[in-house]
Formats: C-alpha cells, sequence, structure tokens
C-alpha cells in the first residue's frame, strides 16, 4: 500500500469517527454486517426517521480524491437538513463501488438520501447540488441525473423492505407496488426507471450517454465508424471497425466521456493512455509481437484509442495441441518485451493473438516500465504474483503469469475461474497427469521472485518437454487410475451435507438456506438456487448413505416454510425457480415420509403454478409443470397430478412452430413477433420442452406424445447445428452463436440429458447418441463442480450414457475422472467440506448451481446400476 493510499484511509476513518462522536445524539448509526466487510453506515434523525417503503433515492457521487469534501461539505448539509442517508464505511468499499466490483449500476452511488416526500426530494436535491456541483466521480448508470454533469442523480426504488417477489425470469428482488402492481425493483443500466413511475417534479432530467455501434466518432480532422462489438467490460466497449479517410480495419476501443477508476482510483481513459503510450514505445523500438496503436482521441461520447485490427485466432481459442506447440514462441515474444524495458502485468491466452503463424500480444492497459509507480490494476486473478499488490513488481510478475498460462493448457480451463489456492490447482496438475509440466509451473510460481525460473531457462526446459508425449501420458495416467473408493466418497458426500446447516437461517417469519449467489439477499425456493433444491439432494444423499431420515429435521422444518410461502402470490411457477419445484420438493418428501399433507400441499402448489404460467419452456414455464406433474404422478399414482399438467402439455403440443426444419417453441406465450426467443437448448428452448411432453408420454402411455418428443429432438440434431463449430446453436430463425458442448441449459449436454431421459437404446438414431457422446467427451478435463455448466452434471451424463454397452467402458473411465478432480476441488468453508459455483467466490449451498451438486453427483455415482439423473421418475421413485 502506497503512504499517500495510507493517510487517505486513516483520513476516512477518522472523519466517520468524527461524524459518529459529533451526532451522536441527534442521529442514530447503524452499521450493516456484511462478510465480505463491505459495510455501510446508516444515518438517520433519532426524531423523524423516514418511514417509506419505497420512494425516490438520491446518490451523490464522489471519487476517492474528494472526501474531504464530502466530510466537508455535504454530510454536514445532510445533518443540517436532517435527512436519512447511508454512506460506506471505508475508503476501499466507496473505490469499490466507483471500479465496478460492486456491480455496474452501483457505480457512484456513494451517498444515498432517503428523503421522506417529493418535496423533500426536491429540496434536498437543489441544497446539495448547490454545495456539491461537479464531481470527477462517474454518474450511477441507473439514474436520472437532475442537470447536465451534476453528480447529483436520483432513482426511483426500495428504501426498506422485507417483501420480494420475483421477476419473469424467476429472479428475485425487493418488492415494489406501482399502481397496484406488485413489481420487482430493478436497476436498469440506462437511466429507465420502474414502468407506471413518473418524475416526482417538472425537470428536464438527463439520462446517462449510452454509445452504439454505427454512430461516426469524430474527433478533429479525423473520423471512425466502429459497426462490431468484439468485446465488452463495465466501463469499455471495443469494436472492430473502419478508418473513414480510408477505409483501413481497426480496432477502436471505448471509453466513455463520464471517467469510471479501478481500485487504485485509477481512470479509465488512463488506462487508454497508458496504452497508447507503450505501445507507441514499442513500436518505435521495432517490437513487432504487438499490435500498432494509431491515435488516442477524444470526442463528446468519450475517449477511443485506434489500432490495428489483426486476423486470427485468440491462442485461447486453439486446441491444445497447437497451444503447447507455440508455448515457446510465447516465451520469447514475452522476453522481447523484457528486453525492450517493458512488463505486460495481465498476460493470459485471451490476450495473445496467432496472426499467420506469429505470437502477438495485445491489451496493453496494464502494461509498464519497472521503475513506475503509479500502475493500472488490470491483472486477472490467479496471473498476478503477490508483489502485485504492493506495486513493486519486476518482469518476474509476467513469468508467474507464464505458470498460470501453461496451467490454462494443461487444464482447458481458465485458472481465474478456479480456486487461488495454488497447491490445489498443482494437485489438479498431477490428478491428470501433467506432472512434469506442474513441476515447471511451481518454478514459475515461486513465492520469492529472484527464485522464479528465468524465460531463458523456461525455453531451454521447454526444449526437453514433449508436448504430445506429455498429453498422451497424461491420457494414460488417467485411464489407469482407479475409482474413488466408495468410503471415502461417502465421507465428503455426508460431511458436505452437514455443511447446508451452517447455511440454515431461522426465526419465527422464514426457513431456509442462504445462498451466496445472485439472489444472497433472499432466502429463495427453487431447485436452481433455494430449498426444493436443497430439500431433494439431502434425501438423495440420505438415501445413498443408508438413512433417508438422515436430515429429516430440517428437510421438514424446510417443507413447512414452502407450504407457508406457497400462499405469496408473487413466487413465479417454474420447475427450477419457483412453485412447480416447491411442488416436486414437497411431493417427494411426502412420498419418502408418508406426509400425506406435503402431498396435498404439492397438488396445490402445482395447481396454482399451472393458472398463472405464460412461459413454454422447462426452467420457468409450463413444460417444467408438465416434467413435475409426470413424475409426481408416477411417484405417488395420485392421477389428479396428471390432470393437472394435462391442459398444459396439451398446449405445448399445439403451439410448437417450424423455423429452418427445426420445431421450436416460443418462450413466453404472449402474442406478437419473438424471434431472439426460439431456443433450442433443455432449460430454455426446444429440447428440454420435449423431453418434458415425452415423459408425460411415457407415463401416461401416450405414443403419440413420444414420437412427438423424438421428432423434435432429431430435428435439433438435423437442424439446428452450427456446421463450422460442430454445436448445438443457441437458437433458430436469427444469427445465433454456436455454444459450449458441456452446457446442460443451452448446450449439447442438455439435449443429450433430454434424450437419455426418456428413450431407450432402440427408440433412437445410434448416430445422434454417437454424436453427442463424442461432444461430452470433448468438453475438457476441469469445469466448475455444478449440475448448470459443469462437473456434476457432466458426471451425471456419464452414468446414464453408462447404461448403454457401446459406452460402458468408456462412462466409467470419465466418471473416475471426474471424481478425482472433483474430489481436488474440494475446499472447506464455515468449518465444513463443500465446492465452489462457477465463480469460485461464491460457496453456495444450492443443488443445481451449488455444492449439493458434486455432493449428490458423487453419491449418485456409487450406486450400482444407476443410471438415472436425480431429477428422473425412477431415481425418485427407488430411492425414496
Amino acid at each position: 500500500m502506497s503512504e499517500k493510499r495510507g493517510r487517505t484511509q486513516e483520513y476516512y476513518a477518522a472523519q466517520v469517527d468524527k461524524l459518529l462522536q459529533l451526532h451522536g445524539k441527534r442521529y442514530q448509526f447503524q452499521r450493516t454486517q456484511e462478510e465480505s466487510a463491505h459495510n455501510w453506515i446508516y444515518c438517520a434523525p433519532v426524531a423523524s426517521a423516514v418511514n417509506r417503503d419505497a420512494g425516490w433515492k438520491i446518490h451523490v457521487s464522489f471519487q476517492s480524491n474528494e472526501i474531504s469534501s464530502m466530510f466537508g461539505k455535504v454530510l454536514p448539509l445532510l445533518i443540517q437538513l436532517g435527512a436519512s442517508f447511508k454512506i460506506p464505511e471505508s475508503i476501499d468499499f466507496l473505490d469499490s463501488i466507483n471500479s465496478g466490483k460492486m456491480g455496474y449500476t452501483q457505480i457512484g452511488k456513494i451517498i444515498t438520501v432517503y428523503p421522506a416526500s417529493d418535496r423533500a426530494l426536491r429540496n434536498f436535491c437543489t441544497a446539495i447540488n448547490r454545495v456539491w456541483s461537479s464531481s470527477a466521480g462517474p454518474v450511477p448508470p441507473s439514474d436520472l441525473q437532475i442537470k447536465k454533469d451534476s453528480p447529483v442523480t436520483i432513482r426511483y426504488g426500495v428504501f426498506s423492505s422485507r417483501e420480494y417477489s420475483y421477476d419473469e425470469d424467476g429472479v428475485p428482488g425487493y418488492s415494489l407496488t406501482v399502481n397496484g402492481r406488485q413489481l420487482v425493483d430493478k436497476r436498469l443500466a440506462d437511466g429507465q426507471q420502474t414502468p407506471g413511475i413518473t418524475a416526482p417534479y417538472k425537470r428536464n432530467y438527463q439520462r446517462p450517454v449510452l454509445f452504439e455501434p454505427d454512430q461516426v466518432l469524430e474527433a478533429g480532422a479525423e473520423s471512425w465508424l466502429p459497426f462490431l462489438l468484439l468485446a465488452q467490460k463495465p466501463f469499455s466497449h471495443v469494436y472492430y471497425g473502419v478508418r473513414m479517410a480510408d477505409f483501413e480495419p481497426v480496432v477502436l476501443k471505448f471509453v466513455p466521456a463520464k471517467n469510471y477508476v479501478d481500485l487504485h482510483g485509477l481512470s479509465v481513459d488512463g488506462r487508454l493512455r497508458n496504452e497508447y503510450r507503450i505501445l507507441r514505445f514499442l513500436q518505435q523500438r521495432g517490437y513487432t509481437a504487438s499490435n500498432r496503436a494509431y491515435s488516442l482521441s477524444r470526442s463528446d461520447k468519450g475517449h477511443f484509442l485506434s489500432m490495428e485490427y489483426l486476423e486470427g485466432k485468440t491462442v485461447a481459442e486453439l486446441d491444445q495441441e497447437k497451444q503447447m506447440t507455440i508455448f515457446p514462441r510465447i516465451v520469447e515474444a514475452v522476453q522481447q518485451l523484457h528486453q525492450l524495458g517493458i512488463i505486460h502485468r495481465d498476460l493470459k491466452l485471451s490476450n495473445m493473438l496467432l496472426v499467420n503463424d506469429s505470437i502477438r500480444l495485445i491489451d496493453f492497459e496494464a502494461a509498464c516500465k519497472p521503475d513506475e509507480k503509479i500502475r493500472v490494476d488490470l491483472s486477472t486473478k490467479n496471473y498476478y504474483a503477490h508483489e502485485f499488490l504492493t506495486q513493486e513488481e519486476g518482469v518476474e510478475t509476467d513469468i508467474f503469469a507464464l505458470g498460470t498460462i501453461l496451467e490454462h493448457i494443461c487444464l482447458q480451463y481458465d485458472p481465474a475461474k478456479l480456486t487461488d489456492n495454488h497447491v490445489k490447482r498443482i494437485a489438479l496438475l498431477f490428478t491428470l497427469g501433467f506432472a512434469k509440466i506442474a513441476a515447471v509451473v511451481q518454478l514459475c510460481h515461486q513465492f520469492t521472485p529472484g527464485n522464479r525460473i528465468s524465460l531463458a531457462t523456461l525455453n531451454q526446459y521447454f526444449s526437453t518437454i514433449d508436448f504430445p508425449a506429455s498429453r498422451q501420458d497424461a491420457a494414460v495416467t488417467m485411464q489407469r487410475r482407479p475409482r474413488i473408493h466408495r468410503r471415502k466418497i461417502f465421507k465428503m458426500v455426508y460431511a458436505s451435507s452437514q455443511t447446508t446447516h451452517a447455511y440454515l437461517v431461522s426465526n419465527d417469519r422464514q426457513f431456509g438456506w442462504k445462498n451466496n449467489h445472485l439472489a444472497k439477499e433472499f432466502l429463495c425456493e427453487g431447485i436452481n438456487v433455494g430449498s426444493a433444491g436443497i430439500i431433494i439432494g439431502l434425501l438423495c444423499n440420505g438415501k445413498v448413505l443408508g438413512n433417508t431420515s438422515l436430515f429429516r429435521q430440517d428437510i421438514e422444518q424446510a417443507c413447512e416454510h414452502l407450504i407457508r410461502r406457497g400462499a405469496s402470490s408473487s413466487l413465479p411457477p417454474g420447475l427450477f425457480v419457483g412453485l412447480g419445484g416447491m411442488a416436486l420438493a414437497l411431493g417427494a418428501t411426502g412420498y419418502a415420509y408418508g406426509k400425506e399433507r406435503y402431498l396435498t400441499a404439492a397438488k396445490d402448489l402445482l395447481r396454482k403454478a399451472v393458472q398463472q404460467c405464460t412461459r413454454t419452456d422447462l426452467f420457468t414455464g409450463a413444460a417444467g409443470l408438465v416434467y413435475a406433474g409426470a413424475v409426481l404422478y408416477d411417484l405417488t399414482g395420485d392421477n389428479d397430478f396428471l390432470q393437472l399438467v394435462e391442459g398444459p402439455v396439451k398446449e405445448l403440443a399445439a403451439t410448437y412452430i417450424t423455423i429452418d426444419k427445426a420445431y421450436v417453441w416460443k418462450q413466453s406465450s404472449g402474442d406478437g413477433p419473438q424471434p431472439a426467443e426460439y431456443l433450442v437448448g433443455a432449460a430454455h428452448g426446444a429440447a428440454g420442452i420435449a423431453m418434458a411432453i415425452g415423459l408425460y408420454g411415457r407415463v401416461a402411455n401416450n405414443r403419440l406424445y413420444k414420437a412427438m418428443s423424438m421428432e423434435v429432438l432429431e430435428r435439433i440434431y438435423r437442424h439446428a447445428r452450427y456446421e463450422e463449430k460442430d454445436c448445438l446453436f443457441y437458437g433458430v430463425g436469427a444469427k445465433y452463436a454456436g455454444t459450449a458442448d458441456h452446457i446442460w441449459c443451452h448446450g449439447a449436454a442438455g439435449w443429450l440429458w433430454a434424450i437419455l431421459s426418456i428413450f431407450q437404446q432402440d427408440e433412437f438414431d445410434p448416430q445422434m447418441m454417437d454424436w453427442a457422446v463424442q461432444k461430452l467427451l470433448q468438453a475438457g478435463p476441469v469445469k466448475d463442480p455444478t449440475y448448470c455448466h459443469g462437473l456434476s452434471g457432466q458426471l451425471e451424463l456419464w452414468r446414464m450414457a453408462g447404461r448403454y454397452t457401446r459406452y460402458q467402458e468408456l462412462a466409467e473411465r470419465e466418471t473416475g475422472r471426474i471424481e478425482q478432480v472433483l474430489c481436488a476441488l474440494r475446499s472447506k468453508e464455515k468449518g465444513g467440506l463443500c465446492w465452489h459455483s462457477e465463480d469460485p467466490a461464491i460457496i453456495t449451498p444450492d443443488l443445481w448451481i451449488g455444492f449439493l451438486a458434486p455432493s449428490t453427483a458423487l453419491a449418485l455415482s456409487t450406486m450400482p446400476g444407476n443410471h438415472d439423473s436425480i431429477l428422473s421418475l425412477n431415481w425418485l421413485k427407488n430411492a425414496l
């Protein structure tokens, strides 16, 4: 930490203490208690605290170098006005807000004021703008500015509410009541307010200026036309475009006129200036392993850097063999860079291009010379060494990054998405058979910079390593590695199931599990995130461990809460996000424990879901309800469940449309064109809908529904594949990208899951199955641990594929590999065993995207002869 930074932190803390001491009699102060240490201080007059659930809020923007004005001008004024407000507890939290770390729509919201009325809003805005009319701080993207360039902005939203509801996607948020309708309070990034809300008094409000492609950028005599977005970050966009003078292809890196800052308070336009300076320096010295910078300009819309466009692929897009082959050339490019006295500081495969078989390094925003003190904070997690935190870096920091790049090549997964525990990542390399390369990574990652391997030695070392042989050795190692012993898996399953207890929230209003995902402020009820999925997961693990009553107390209390919550009008209907999943969890528990009350409640919730449903898909719509009804009917024998979903399945069967020869559905049942919603995946598209229709046909003995299901899945295979990349399209009827093979929600994995869930081997074309299994095999050895996008979903699919003789040997091998990787990825949190979610910083107990995913997937892998998914009627019926 710099001396100046330390003094700023001390000053901020001293001013907070002074505020509390000076006004402690007139004001009540309350700190939030967040685990992240990013806490707010709420300040309210003792005599006249605001008592409103929602209204217009005022946000006041500051930069970290303006805090003397914040404490000297604005906060004394707010105290004088008797306003209720909140401020960040620390300067680190302030910088985190402005950097976008707390969310893009939170940027600039340093002080939040809660007016008691619209009249108070007007008075407060006028008074604050009088003492604080301009700032270097960023404008909140979700707000309206009261004047052009003013740091004072307003947004309509929740003040203090314990009630929450769900949007159309099943995402929870605090509830707003507008014109008698209950809506979710959403922060929109273009200044739009909640529908039905009008500005409180007449004023020409300014909305955030957004730059759109196809607008000519002009600066002096030069002009450029950007028309294709290449990359997007919270504070900058990168476009492919042309220079209008000669139509030369260029890359344009654009940042808005109102600067955003990083965690060190450095502006985003400062990053552009730094990149331009470094690239020009390298050009002048004849360095050819980078792109050329043309110009750095400013217009009324923002700052932009014009650079040479390079035709090629990023090294991250190449296959593993090619990545391994060109690694020595990457080392040479970095070595030449260091010889010119430049440290890149953000080396990773996505910042390297292969152009005409030559390596080009790109993205020099963070680059610097070793003797420079002020440095741009851009380096990626697990790619930067510890000395980055003290800004005492030398060329050794790039050597550290090269070690992480080797991890990426071997694991075929970005280490930034893995744990920051270096030892665990080295263990993964050994697990997958890359022992020689693991040794090189350790030399690159030495704690003491001077002990790290030199680039010259690194290249010499690699001249002794046969990369193709290393890949073959790794494959042989995995084939010979035995399956993990069942006893060890049982211990992990039990320990991780027990860890869910640490996330319980129990009081007189609610009982459930706290999640740490996007909905961490709420106790959710779904299968994706929430109690329904955790109930099913704990029931599953209890069965595998030999006692379905093992976690019964938590399960039953959670079921009681689901029944109470079912009375709410704000719950979404879907299987994975709401009432459908709640019904499935209650029905499964009622069947397991012989609780008729739970079965009745399941029926009531399913009926309510059918009445409310407007979507078609498996995740949030009618297909999910059909699936739940079919499973619960087969589980209980109660024909009411089947009758409840008879209407939805008939409507689904009658409303498909043909696009590009594929059968698809609108995601919403509303009228009007919806070309962006003709999806083909399992979660939100035709594959999941087909699977639900087929399951209904199977339990109801309806051959027409089963035939329709197979026809839909076959047409996806034949007409919705991206031939160039040999993968499924995201959707049809528009220009869609291909999807990742391993992804359950949209990719080939979900299509395979759908077909394996319904049909026997003699009921489908084996060529289709061979294609999907091959796609699964190519998914890469490491992914996140979840069902939705990761290894738990793959493990389940290999178990399901193992039902067929032709895949048994392959399925056994891949099951063993995934078990080994999941074992290596486990960690400890809150004193218990767990796994991270898609983001390694997120530990959450949920079934589909939390640590119960690998827990249950591993549990089911120990069951001899079990080839069914965790949500399948076969498993639930036989297990419970």
